[in-house]
């Protein structure tokens, strides 16, 4: 996830961001707890952003982290660059690259009670992105870096990374 999400904030010309061990024990305890209730809820934590998905893989495998990357990232095309805003249909892309976003933590659970292989997957922002203050998605979203593919890492490595 990590590597995945570095790389397509590198193509926007955003830094690199790190893991946060608390981001990581939080995002972990919802994830359980969204997989155990079934339903995908943000846990509306003071302090940081998330990101969440409920992502069904073929049976004994696990999502990896270019996989639900790249699932969040493809609400790109809805964003429109030239008047940048907050949309919730790219709300997760934006989240991906915000460009103040310098720690994230992952969780990952199974969701049990399910015949399919389902995953709940929990991603915490800090901080936390998407804010709506004048200026702030003009700064942080920035439009891709001319000639530059993100697809490719993503979907070249969609079968070969693991998630942690």
């Amino acid at each position: 996830m990590l590597q995945a999400h570095n790389y397509v904030r590198h193509k926007h010309g955003c830094p690199e961001v790190k893991i946060a061990t608390d981001l990581v024990d939080s995002a972990q305890r919802w994830a359980e707890e969204i997989a155990n209730r079934g339903i995908p809820l943000y846990s509306e934590s003071p302090g940081y952003g998330q990101n969440i998905a409920f992502v069904q893989v073929p049976k004994s495998t696990t999502p990896t982290g270019s996989q639900v990357t790249h699932l969040w990232y493809s609400e790109r095309y809805k964003f429109d660059y030239h008047h940048p805003r907050y949309l919730k249909e790219t709300s997760q892309f934006s989240r991906v690259i915000w460009k103040s976003t310098d720690e994230i933590g992952v969780g990952i659970c199974q969701i049990t009670d399910s015949d399919k292989n389902i995953y709940a997957i929990v991603v915490n922002y800090r901080p936390r992105g998407n804010t709506n203050m004048p200026g702030d998605f003009e700064v942080n979203v920035p439009a891709p870096i001319t000639g530059q593919s993100p697809d490719e890492l993503i979907l070249s490595r969609a079968h070969t990374e693991v998630l942690i």
